[in-house]
């Protein structure tokens, strides 16, 4: 269950960070982009 609870976790992350960064790329089109 703790394994359960950490891929989770993981997952959750994953989504906000490229979310995140999504939104600063449209704030920011002619900024620094980290992934192309």
């Amino acid at each position: 269950m703790v394994l359960q609870g950490k891929l989770i976790f993981a997952a959750l992350a994953i989504y906000y960070i490229c979310h995140i960064n999504i939104l600063y790329r449209d704030r920011h089109p002619d900024g620094l982009t980290l992934n192309k």
